[in-house]
């Protein structure tokens, strides 16, 4: 007669059993794939799954869902883990963002994007859903139109408040440094552009004091993607819109504002784990000069403004935005008194190394 086994062996036995069948059922299979028997890809997934929890449930670093484990960050790098954060993201398509997160960045400790996996050249970085960002349409030129369409947006609910939450405030230090809350004697010594009277009558012509806020919004996060038609639609994207401005960055911006259409930022160089993402605002349907014209910094010459240019542009782009109603004369003017070519030799090499990035990635 057999001996039987006791019942903590029983259990020790079984014990890994459970588990697996644990771990498969937390698996959402395809609705036609989960009756009948497991096809031989979503065993493979399920497998992979599988030795990606195993592999990383001892580490004790906790990551948005959706994001690669990173590894080997800088120990200065502090990724960002707040519930309102991790709210946000979950809204966001796992599968695009995987080799990203969002990080407190050294030394000022501003927020950005990061990798937390190695990204080879032309590979997409960041692929957004054209349907989670936030359309402002083709209708005006003008900043403040599209302002007041996103106010009204907001304040009706029909932009995702998780979105909305991780949106600077009105009393964020990106708003409150805004140049046209500065002091006086800080404007001046600023002494970026002689035509500040433009700028002062652009803002006394906005209705509401706090309608300023909107168009900060719009001004410092809004990127103009062309439609199938060839229209350039003004977007919020989600997530894409926290890569911060570099004018050095080779990474490629692209993808269509349509029903399909995915939202991109192609890697330019290959990316270590650590390393920030940037883009350069300004360009997309716009040429390079008039990326120039309009921004007021010079990607190729003003290299100390990696940080400054963005918020500089902002004000730029709001005061003297010059399809918004500048005469010719003035925005020469402003090209001579920043010591910007109108389209000469800067711009060109611009352009040709624009075109050698695009040449180099695979699938243009």
């Amino acid at each position: 007669m057999m001996s039987m086994k006791s019942p903590r062996l029983i259990i020790l036995t079984f014990l890994p059993f459970l588990l697996l069948v644990v771990q498969i059922s937390s698996f959402n299979l395809n609705p036609h794939q989960s009756s009948g028997a497991v096809n031989s890809a979503v065993k493979t997934r399920i497998d992979t799954r599988i030795a990606t929890r195993i592999a990383t449930s001892s580490s004790s670093t906790v990551l948005h869902a959706g994001f690669g484990k990173p590894s080997e960050l800088p120990p200065n790098v502090k990724l960002s883990n707040d519930a309102v954060t991790n709210a946000f993201l979950k809204m966001l398509p796992p599968s695009q963002t995987k080799s990203t997160s969002l990080a407190s960045i050294p030394p000022l400790n501003y927020r950005g994007v990061i990798a937390t996996k190695p990204i080879k050249k032309g590979t997409p970085i960041i692929s957004i859903p054209y349907t989670l960002a936030v359309d402002l349409g083709t209708e005006s030129l003008d900043p403040i139109p599209p302002a007041l369409h996103l106010k009204s947006l907001i304040e009706s609910g029909a932009v995702d408040k998780r979105y909305v939450s991780v949106l600077p405030s009105s009393t964020s230090p990106d708003y409150s440094n805004l140049y046209s809350s500065w002091p006086s004697t800080s404007r001046s010594s600023l002494n970026w552009c002689h035509l500040e009277s433009s700028r002062e009558s652009f803002i006394e012509r906005l209705p509401e004091p706090e309608d300023m806020y909107y168009v900060f919004l719009v001004t410092s996060r809004v990127l103009t993607v062309q439609d199938p038609e060839g229209r350039g639609r003004k977007l919020l994207i989600p997530y894409l819109d926290m890569c911060n401005h570099d004018e050095k960055s080779t990474h490629v911006l692209t993808g269509v504002a349509g029903e399909g259409g995915m939202l991109k930022v192609v890697a330019g160089k290959d990316v270590k784990v650590g390393e920030e993402i940037t883009i350069r605002y300004g360009g997309g349907e716009e040429g390079v000069d008039e990326f120039l014209r309009d921004y007021g910094f010079d990607p190729g010459e003003r290299g100390g403004y990696e940080r400054f240019g963005r918020r500089v542009a902002r004000e730029v782009k709001m005061g003297l935005n010059s399809r918004g109603g500048l005469r010719e004369e003035e925005r020469r003017q402003i090209r001579e008194s920043l010591k910007v070519p109108g389209g000469g030799e800067v711009i060109e090499k611009i352009k040709r190394e624009v075109g050698k990035v695009l040449d180099e990635i695979d699938g243009w």
